[in-house]
Parts: structure tokens; sequence; C-alpha cells
């Protein structure tokens, strides 16, 4: 199965918000928030999240990915398993 960026995103949005409990009338959350700042996922959750996208996409991510910038939203971390997956 191909995956787009688009589609990492809306898997991991669906995740966090039925995991974390993130209502659907949230109007503040949205996929380029910083999930950690905005206090919509803690450092245990961080790891639920890391270990939700190995498992989802079969790959295992480096601590490159976890400690770069941009790996704190929806939009930037479906970025990065995006370019894991296409190499």
């Amino acid at each position: 199965m191909s995956h787009t960026t688009a589609s990492i995103s809306l898997d991991l949005e669906t995740y966090i918000r039925k995991h974390f409990h993130v209502a659907a009338e949230d109007t503040y959350f949205n996929r380029d928030l910083h999930l950690w700042k905005e206090g919509y996922v803690d450092s245990t959750g961080a790891v639920e999240v890391v270990a939700f996208l190995e498992e989802r996409y079969d790959l295992r991510l480096p601590d490159e990915v976890l400690f770069d910038p941009t790996f704190t939203s929806i939009s930037g971390i479906a970025a990065k398993v995006f370019e894991l997956l296409n190499g």
C-alpha cells in the first residue's frame, strides 16, 4: 500500500483524537499545532504515538527524527514518516 502525507496525517489525527480524547468540536486542534506545547499529548503519550507509528507503518523511527523540530505536529510527523517510508 502506498501512503501519502495526507493519509498518514489522517491516520495520526484519528489516533490522537481517539486515544487522547480530543473532542470533534475542539476548533483549536489542528494538524499544525505543537502537540506537546499545547498539551494535547504528554511525554507518555509521545511514546504511545511513536509506538503507534512504528507498528502502523512497520518502521523504526530513528532518534534524529524523534528530535527533529518538525516532529511536533501532525503535519510535521506525517512528513517525517513519509520520508522514511519513501527513503
